[in-house]
């Protein structure tokens, strides 16, 4: 990498790596430009997809007009914005079919339910994270609900 740097005008500031076939596997970022000084120290680096990479993506592409929405499961008066932020978001013209769990009716097993046939999903609650064990993290569900969290 040290016989590339002479190469790159001193004002730049940002590199954009486009990575080729397994490349994008490694993290190009870390890699030393000298003895005291790795190529994410030097300059802000993005990465970018090469065209082949783009095309798989494009060709996975799922439809995306169906939403499942979540809305102040747990009923919370502070969250005095979550029905308008539900209703502009489902209100967009590319959902042709919409699910929306207001309050209470959002149980574990009927969200469940609805998810396998949903392709896009807004919550707008409460939730936990537990960073000693992420899996342990959850969405907070209406407290009459069999199991109060997702």
């Amino acid at each position: 990498m040290s016989t590339l740097l002479p190469h790159i005008p001193a004002q730049i500031q940002h590199l954009i790596i486009v990575p080729h076939k397994y490349l994008h596997l490694f993290p190009l970022h870390a890699l030393w430009l000298n003895d005291h000084q790795r190529l994410i120290e030097r300059f802000a680096v993005s990465y970018f997809p090469n065209l082949q990479t783009w095309k798989i993506c494009q060709n996975r592409q799922r439809s995306r007009h169906s939403l499942m929405g979540i809305e102040n499961p747990t009923q919370d008066k502070d969250l005095i914005f979550a029905k308008a932020e539900m209703a502009s978001i489902s209100q967009r013209r590319q959902f042709s079919h919409r699910k929306i769990f207001p309050g209470k009716q959002a149980s574990k097993a009927e969200i469940l339910h609805s998810a396998t046939d949903t392709h896009c999903f807004h919550f707008s609650g409460h939730a936990e994270y537990n960073f000693q064990n992420p899996l342990d993290s959850y969405l907070m569900l209406s407290a009459n609900s069999e199991h109060s969290s997702v």
